[in-house]
């Protein structure tokens, strides 16, 4: 229990992700990331394109962030009944500063040559953390200060 309310359990947020993932895959993230992207030559530069980089960025803010700041938590959280709080208050739903933070790292995959293997550290280190920490806090929830718990 943090702040009077339950930690949302390991499996509920592996659910959560997986909701999310498949909300991004249905309605066409990977297409608004090209239409947003464009299809130009110029945006290239040795094989890596700044118009996908750019657009992904902005469609993680837009999911990530805005629905943390906005409702507490992704569509996969509140399906869920789960949400992301303060660590220090407890407050739902986070101001935008801790959602920004808790967003940061999945920045590291996006960095060419080394990003993938960064990424799957972080994922592995989560998930330990996850199913460890007492708290249940991952990578993403350190860096945020948050929490995340069932309503």
């Amino acid at each position: 229990m943090v702040h009077g309310r339950p930690l949302a359990s390991a499996g509920a947020r592996s659910g959560a992700r997986r909701i999310d993932s498949l909300i991004l895959l249905v309605s066409g993230g990977t297409i608004i990331v090209a239409i947003l992207a464009g299809d130009d030559d110029f945006n290239r530069f040795s094989g890596f394109d700044i118009g996908v980089l750019i657009a992904s960025i902005v469609l993680g803010i837009a999911y990530e962030v805005g629905f943390v700041v906005w409702q507490g938590g992704t569509p996969g959280k509140l399906i869920l009944g789960l949400r992301s709080i303060e660590q220090e208050t407890g407050r739902t739903p986070p101001d935008a500063q801790h959602a920004i933070l808790r967003w940061v790292p999945s920045l590291v995959g996006n960095v060419p040559l080394i990003g993938g293997i960064v990424s799957l550290i972080l994922f592995i280190l989560s998930l330990v953390w996850l199913f460890s920490d007492p708290k249940r806090q991952t990578v993403y929830d350190r860096v945020g200060k948050t929490y995340v718990v069932k309503v």
